[in-house]
């Protein structure tokens, strides 16, 4: 994602979307800036004072999306502008702030039991309880300005057999855990999802590891309440959901937590800068070549791969299964076709239409059938050709069958620049297969 592109992330909206005001009611207009390296709402934050932050903090908004183009200073923004600043005057104000939230809620509470179902004023009741009980951002930026440990400590464990590999990343066990030095109970949203998490990667020469583009990060289940000193909310996050990791080596790994945005594809860490992130501490993860794979191929399984794929009908619309191709996908793909014979086959299949891509006469919709193909039998993380935009003609797919997990996509222009993509991306897959695969037949004998 380039540094101007705007990541739209769903996220919890406070109670008021007013711009940060002064105490003297002048609206703070945020423009562009001339610096290179910092976002220009921080610069005109300095240039407040700090009493005008304070009154200013309970009206500044949490982004809706996060982009580094978005002129409004977001709540935690300001609050990082605070805890910069720090000393006994801001530790005051966050002090106060905290008892607030802490007293109110009752009151809050009380007054949305009051209320009817029906009652108009209702959900923005409920928004304000919400708001008013959760507390991590403003807790935490208590515990930095006082130079103590983040309320929350993110704890991550390693199975110790698990090996990690390049094309099988570990999953790590992670848990917030309050560890706040007055024990104060922390509003969390408890999920056992990983969209939230974020998990960056470096290099031994100090270079991030590109954020995983296109990973389904799923929510969870999740609900809202209080962390009470001592306890942790636990779940666990693949490696391989958030970075492809393709040479082998030593690279320090940190894990990442936002309550409330879900961080896992922000690609720019400018972005994260505006927010209040918790951090663990940095580990190292070795991680090894491999593991391979071995297909013990049939005596006629060549032949008969090679045969269903000169039948492939290039003119016919793609349809892709992701997943197994059980008899519940049979409506959706016909099993006497030749693409279904061919993920009948499953990994049988897998060396021919390998050898397929090599011909660089093969049209581009043969090849998309191929690279589709080559995708539902092996469903290897980082060859989903619908990840890769235009590599693929007009599609209908389908991911798990009955489920209503399906779709479309259509598109209306064709160039160079597609089937170029499209045979970098075949060049991908022999250069997998050159890595990673190793053929033998049943006897054993290569």
């Amino acid at each position: 994602m380039s540094r101007h592109f705007a990541s739209f992330l769903v996220v919890f909206t406070r109670l008021v979307f007013a711009p940060l005001i002064s105490t003297a009611g002048a609206v703070v207009l945020i423009i562009g800036s001339t610096q290179a390296h910092e976002p220009p709402e921080r610069i005109l934050l300095k240039e407040q004072s700090t009493e005008d932050l304070i009154c200013g903090l309970d009206s500044a908004p949490s982004p809706l999306w996060l982009s580094l183009d978005d002129p409004t200073p977001y709540y935690e923004e300001v609050l990082k502008e605070l805890i910069a600043r720090g000393g006994s005057r801001v530790e005051q104000a966050l002090r106060a702030k905290l008892r607030t939230s802490a007293e109110v809620p009752q009151l809050a509470r009380k007054q949305l039991q009051a209320m009817k179902s029906d009652d108009e004023g209702r959900r923005k009741q409920a928004a304000i309880v919400h708001n008013l009980e959760h507390n991590l951002e403003r807790l935490t930026a208590l515990r930095r300005v006082q130079h103590r440990a983040d309320p929350l400590q993110i704890i991550v464990t390693i199975p110790p057999t698990v090996k990690a590999g390049t094309r099988c990343l570990p999953i790590l066990e992670v848990a917030l855990k309050n560890q706040d030095v007055e024990k104060i109970p922390v509003w969390i949203k408890h999920t056992n999802g990983c969209a939230r998490w974020a998990i960056h990667v470096w290099d031994d020469d100090g270079k991030m590891l590109p954020i995983r583009h296109g990973a389904a990060l799923n929510l969870g289940t999740t609900w809202f309440g209080p962390l009470e000193f001592g306890d942790t909310s636990e779940t666990k996050l693949s490696m391989s959901d958030y970075v492809d990791i393709q040479v082998p080596g030593e690279y320090k790994v940190q894990v990442l937590y936002h309550d409330q945005i879900d961080i896992g594809q922000v690609e720019d860490v400018l972005l994260l800068e505006r927010l209040i992130v918790l951090k663990s501490e940095p580990f190292v993860v070795r991680v090894e070549h491999g593991p391979k794979i071995t297909i013990e191929l049939q005596p006629v399984s060549m032949q008969q791969a090679r045969d269903l794929i000169r039948k492939l009908d290039g003119n016919q619309k793609l349809r892709m299964v992701v997943g197994k191709y059980t008899d519940n996908f049979h409506k959706f793909l016909d099993p006497k076709s030749a693409q279904g014979e061919l993920l009948t086959m499953s990994w049988q299949a897998v060396p021919a239409m390998l050898e397929s891509l090599e011909d660089e006469k093969r049209s581009f919709r043969e090849r998309a059938w191929l690279l589709a193909l080559l995708y539902s039998i092996t469903e290897e993380r980082g060859f989903d050709p619908r990840m890769v935009v235009g590599i693929l003609p007009n599609y209908e797919y389908q991911e798990v069958a009955g489920s209503g997990w399906q779709g479309s996509f259509e598109q209306s222009s064709f160039d160079q620049k597609r089937v170029d993509s499209q045979r970098e991306f075949s060049r991908r897959w022999l250069r997998f297969r050159d890595d990673y695969i190793i053929i033998k037949s049943p006897s054993g004998a290569n």
